[in-house]
């Protein structure tokens, strides 16, 4: 079985969204910073499956 992506909404407060998976011990990878704004994390649960996140940046 392959990794499948689709178009999802997209996180308005990246840090809190992490800050509350944290609190349920729910890490993630380094949040990514690009060129564009965009603010985005892969989130990994306990079972090795990952969920990506992207924050849209500032208008």
């Amino acid at each position: 079985m392959g990794s499948r992506s689709r178009p999802g909404p997209h996180a308005r407060d990246l840090a809190d969204i992490l800050a509350r998976l944290a609190a349920h011990g729910i890490d993630h990878e380094p949040v990514e910073a690009y060129s564009n704004g965009v603010r985005h994390v892969v989130v990994l649960d306990h079972d090795g499956n990952s969920l990506s996140l992207a924050e849209a940046p500032a208008p």
